[in-house]
């Protein structure tokens, strides 16, 4: 059996250090492609949980212990 090795490479990049212009640009090129592939249901978001806008701290607690999968949302009702 051969000594096989894995390995993983996780790639990273920040729009902190972009200009502006090139943020913008990014913005509408990603909402060109991905808005209406969100509507018809080929891109869909990844929700951990939603919680009531009072409970952010409650809501905080699963994040903080690495324990979520996807978004945590906080909803503001009137």
């Amino acid at each position: 059996m051969l000594n096989e090795v894995k390995r993983i490479q996780i790639i990273d990049t920040a729009l902190r250090s972009q200009s502006v212009e090139r943020k913008a640009t990014l913005t509408k090129s990603f909402s060109e492609f991905a808005i209406e592939r969100f509507r018809d249901g080929k891109l869909k978001p990844v929700i951990d949980s939603i919680w009531d806008w009072g409970d952010a701290n409650k809501a905080h607690a699963p994040m903080t212990e690495n324990k979520n999968v996807g978004k945590i949302i906080l909803m503001i009702r009137e």
